[in-house]
């Protein structure tokens, strides 16, 4: 009960703000008509550029949200009208406040010129609940403008303000709100469709801004304020991509959908992908790295299956334990995916790829941006007498921008010459990065970092065991069952496959 605290907290919060939102609405006494439809297929959001200033937070999309997908439209008809479509958007731009109770919510403009609105202008959106709302302009039109949300919002997708002539009256205008968008994580889900609190202070919120038009255009409304909402259930896992063989044609290739199950497709991630390719660190890689410091230095080191004293046995050989071991780390299979999934190109050279971390925890899910730096593939000389040499392979990645850690962990396969023993090795250097929303800041305070010593020790306790049954597998003649892959579309060279001894 206690883990459960921070949601019944903010679930209490959310529930007093959409009180107001409410008390507020009913205030003014808004005649509204509203519908309510569940549907197999929302209509999809409108294409508009993707504008990503470097710098800037990302914008959330539709895909990083979670729960259903609302399709949401409020909409209000003005007669006698004193502004065209035009000069009513204009006037929305140049003080949006002004279409707000300030009892509700406070647009803060933060980027881009006061009294008009442009494409990349930023505003924070001070929500009386746990959540604010960063949103960006996407769109500038003359007759309507589109916001799109960004890292830290209550939501994930966008939302549209337009004006026409009426279609069937002359001398009315029809002014519109669309929106088209997912909960950002869990407990916004939570009291969005859970609990409907969050949902009925948007809807007050909007359908007041509705009224205002209404009277900003010096007409008068015709009727009520309309409001359609139209919900869409949508799939948990995105389907799983069809097997592709093993490069070197053993089963160690697969293991990622048996200890992976539900990695999402990369390529609905790509944009991101890209953006994280170009982020820059969050932390000074020449800086000191140390406790005093006020950094978190932690090792890990586990044995995994042993092989016969020498070389590597090649990837095929049933007893390959290095090699299945280095495959699972390439993929980052090893990772507890309630704790942490690793989304990836596959076609990426493994110096540099960027990886979308996708983390996990209660109703909450965070994604996170990290680069692999320096790939390990080399052959050292042990100092511990009577080992030999010390076959290791592995990678190091760092956080980018954005991450509520700053600091690098390194996963390395090692392989003793002389004694045959293998171990899985983890060396990592963190601290807390800062974190704008508050209550992920508490909640990182309270939680971060026992889940980060949660993250190791699991990692350790799940190649031990992956090894192990990939090895038993194959000791009782391949009965290990067809499994996805990740393998790209052409052969990397990024993991080691030794067929002999490799130089050194």
């Amino acid at each position: 009960m206690r883990r459960l605290g921070p949601v019944f907290l903010t679930s209490a919060a959310a529930v007093g703000g959409a009180a107001l939102a409410v008390a507020v609405w009913r205030r003014w006494a808004i005649p509204v008509r509203e519908e309510v439809r569940d549907v197999a297929r929302a209509p999809a959001a409108p294409d508009v550029p993707d504008v990503e200033p470097e710098g800037h937070r990302r914008i959330l999309h539709e895909e990083d949200g979670e729960g259903p997908r609302f399709h949401r439209r409020y909409e209000v008809d003005v007669e006698a009208t004193t502004k065209t479509p035009e000069e009513l958007v204009a006037c929305i731009g140049a003080d949006i406040q002004d279409y707000v109770p300030d009892e509700i919510a406070v647009f803060d403009k933060t980027v881009g010129e006061p009294g008009r609105l442009a494409v990349g202008d930023e505003f924070d959106i001070e929500i009386r609940s746990p959540w604010n709302g960063p949103v960006r302009v996407v769109e500038a039109e003359p007759t309507r403008f589109t916001l799109a949300t960004l890292e830290g919002h209550m939501e994930a997708g966008l939302i549209r303000f337009e004006a026409a002539d009426h279609p069937a009256r002359p001398g009315a205008l029809r002014f519109a709100i669309e929106s088209w968008a997912r909960s950002a994580d869990g407990v916004v889900d939570l009291a969005y469709d859970g609990l409907g609190v969050a949902k009925a202070g948007q809807t007050a919120m909007w359908t007041f801004f509705c009224e205002r038009v209404a009277e900003d255009c010096g007409g008068r409304r015709a009727g009520e304020v309309r409001v359609t909402t139209e919900r869409e259930e949508t799939d948990p896992e995105t389907p799983a991509a069809p097997p592709r063989p093993a490069r070197d044609g053993s089963e160690s290739g697969g293991l990622v959908a048996r200890y992976v199950p539900g990695r999402p497709d990369w390529t609905r991630y790509a944009d991101r992908l890209d953006a994280i390719r170009a982020g820059r660190l969050n932390f000074e890689a020449d800086h000191e790295v140390t406790e005093a410091a006020g950094w978190h230095l932690d090792t890990y080191d586990v044995d995994l299956v042993p092989e016969p004293p020498g070389p590597p046995l090649p990837a095929g050989d049933a007893g390959a334990s290095w090699a299945v071991a280095c495959r699972l780390v390439r993929d980052y299979a090893f990772p507890d995916p309630k704790l942490i999934t690793g989304i990836f190109s596959p076609d990426d050279p493994l110096p540099g790829r960027p990886m979308l971390l996708r983390a996990r925890f209660l109703f909450f899910t965070f994604w996170f941006g990290v680069r692999v730096g320096d790939e390990v593939d080399e052959v050292r000389e042990a100092t511990d007498a009577g080992v030999g040499r010390v076959w290791a392979w592995g990678y190091d990645y760092a956080t980018l921008e954005g991450h509520f850690e700053r600091g690098r962990i390194t996963f390395e396969v090692r392989k003793e010459e002389a004694t045959g023993r293998v171990r899985f090795h983890i060396d990592a250097f963190s601290k807390p990065d800062r974190i704008r929303n508050p209550f992920y800041r508490i909640g990182f305070k309270l939680f971060g970092r026992r889940l980060q010593l949660q993250f190791a020790r699991s990692a350790c306790e799940r190649m031990q065991r992956f090894v192990r049954e990939e090895l038993a597998a194959r000791a009782a003649g391949g009965a290990a069952p067809p499994r996805e892959t990740v393998e790209p579309a052409a052969p990397p060279d990024d993991v080691p496959v030794p067929d002999a001894a490799p130089p050194g």
